[in-house]
């Protein structure tokens, strides 16, 4: 008997129905990751700062660590002059207390020594011995700092630039606070972030464990891109697509193969996809057709329950969302660029939603002119792709045109373009909503 589409419902009707279903599913399990296979990864737990960083006061240049106020007097015209009491470099630790007038040479990211509050830049600065130095013309206070004796050998330091209090010194826990939040649930850890929690000497993090989506392609004429092709056969494009989507969400995912159109074969493998998965996507199949069994396949399980069958949109019409138990079902266009509009605009932002409200922004909208006139029809939601470009501080959609079933228009676009489900067309110039890819 000929099918027909029945509970057909708006794309965000039908993003409602399928976020109400995650809402009843209880929480996802965490697991601890080590840091390097962390990228990506959604924080399920907050982390707190366990010390500060920097841990002590360090300087931020190669130079010479002072007390500002004794630096204050100092210019090109009437340089001052500090005794050099010692050295501190990187990763070395210090005992030493600076008195009135003293200096120590610092390197970038060395430690300070007790009562330096600033660094003056090597630059600034040019290093003597007392035998360079006439001692009658002196400051009386730049001499001999009480208890010093003097040698031959004695270094000085020649300043010709005050420094302020603070300048080139990164104090204690001026980056990172002990206990402060570093980052909150629900954070995608980036590079940044993975490098902030190796700061603080955090090596495992508490993530939610990745959903499970398996992948099952169907049809008759498809072989995988490895495989030459014979006859009237086509390359399975969907399940690579998808597949990329998918783990760009966060999921992991589980390929089944290429299914012909056999009931009784696809039933088997939903029902071992239903063992491990999360949700299944089914690639083929859901359109109206004598050889269309993803349908009944689904109908046969006694969970099973459908959401939706079509959307009013173009493309990706003939798109079914069906739960059965708490997995999610979803049969998606054979058709490539229908298949990957549906997964961006529906499935992508699901699977974050899934792992956490707050890990990514669901949708990246813009507002731009469209470049050209371009015809719909009222009753669904036409999306096409187009490059975007900036013209006067203003965004402009430049449609990227290619007959129905081609896969290279969306993979040179940079964004989706959308009219309206009430509208029959825009004109050009006018403003539209754009989905960023």
């Amino acid at each position: 008997m000929m099918k027909s589409f029945f509970r057909v419902k708006t794309v965000e009707e039908a993003r409602e129905l399928l976020l109400q279903h995650e809402m009843t599913k209880p929480q996802r399990e965490m697991e601890k990751v080590p840091l390097l296979s962390a990228v990506g990864r959604i924080l399920a737990n907050p982390v707190l700062a366990p010390l500060d960083v920097p841990t002590f006061d360090r300087s931020t240049v190669d130079g010479y660590a002072v007390r500002a106020v004794d630096t204050f007097a100092a210019s090109e015209e009437v340089p001052l002059y500090f005794p050099l009491v010692g050295e501190v470099l990187m990763g070395e630790e210090t005992n030493l207390t600076l008195a009135p007038g003293q200096a120590v040479a610092v390197a970038t990211g060395a430690m300070l020594p007790r009562e330096a509050d600033a660094v003056v830049m090597v630059e600034y600065t040019e290093l003597l011995t007392e035998k360079d130095l006439a001692f009658d013309n002196l400051p009386d206070n730049q001499v001999v700092q009480e208890g010093l004796q003097l040698k031959g050998l004695q270094k000085y330091v020649e300043i010709t630039r005050g420094v302020a209090p603070s300048e080139n010194r990164l104090r204690r826990g001026e980056d990172i606070q002990g206990d402060q939040l570093l980052l909150p649930q629900g954070h995608r850890l980036t590079s940044t972030s993975i490098g902030v929690l190796a700061a603080v000497g955090i090596h495992e993090v508490p993530v939610y464990k990745k959903p499970v989506l398996g992948l099952i392609a169907t049809g008759d004429e498809l072989v995988s891109p490895e495989k030459a092709l014979s006859g009237a056969s086509v390359r399975d494009i969907n399940s690579y697509t998808i597949a990329a989507l998918a783990q760009e969400a966060g999921a992991e995912v589980r390929f089944y193969g290429i299914i012909a159109d056999d009931f009784n074969k696809l039933r088997q493998k939903v029902a071992e996809a239903l063992e491990i998965c999360d949700y299944i996507c089914l690639s083929g199949g859901s359109s109206v057709g004598t050889r269309d069994l993803t349908e009944e396949v689904l109908a046969s399980f006694p969970e099973s329950k459908v959401l939706f069958h079509g959307l009013h949109m173009k493309p990706g019409k003939p798109t079914l969302a069906v739960t059965i138990g708490s997995v999610l079902l979803f049969g998606v266009p054979g058709q490539p660029t229908s298949a990957a509009v549906v997964f961006r605009l529906l499935l992508s932002p699901l699977l974050n939603a899934t792992l956490s409200l707050q890990a990514n922004k669901p949708f990246q909208w813009l507002t731009a002119r469209i470049d050209r006139n371009m015809a719909s029809t009222s009753g669904r939601e036409e999306y096409f792709p187009v490059r975007l470009e900036q013209r006067e501080g203003e965004w402009w959609a430049i449609p990227v045109f290619g007959k129905s079933g081609l896969i290279r228009p969306l993979a040179e676009a940079e964004g989706l373009a959308r009219i309206a489900l009430v509208k029959e067309g825009v004109q050009t110039g006018e403003w539209i909503d754009v989905f960023r890819l």
